[in-house]
């Protein structure tokens, strides 16, 4: 398991430790009751994703930039469709359900822009 593939594991392990505790701490009306779903659709896709960008990196000699802006960008369309598909679908408390699944996108976007960032800067060098 290569170290990008572990720090996205452990950082998945961490928010699903949070969810939880909001729920037991705070309010268990705070977190909807497919979160952990939703932090296993995000860990898969991300594993996915870093799996792809490695392949297209390494077999097409793409730049690194290119291929981590194109992992961005195909997570964002896979993850707008997958709220939508499950908000028309039908799922119990819809609001609570896209506010976490955004909430949940967005820690996972910011984890991503920082690991991007440090990988650009290694790459300028």
């Amino acid at each position: 398991m290569s170290k990008g593939l572990i720090r996205i594991t452990v950082f998945s392990v961490f928010l699903w430790l949070l969810q939880y505790a909001l729920a037991q701490v705070v309010s268990p009306g705070i977190v909807h009751q497919s979160i952990v779903w939703i932090l296993v659709f995000f860990w898969v896709t991300n594993m996915v994703i870093h799996i792809l960008s490695h392949l297209a990196h390494e077999q097409l000699e793409m730049d690194m930039t290119l291929v981590l802006l194109a992992g961005v960008t195909g997570r964002l369309l896979i993850a707008i469709a997958a709220m939508v598909t499950v908000a028309v679908l039908g799922v119990a408390d819809r609001s609570l359900f896209i506010i976490n699944f955004a909430v949940v996108y967005l820690c996972y976007l910011v984890f991503e822009i920082s690991s991007v960032l440090s990988n650009l800067r290694s790459n300028l060098k």
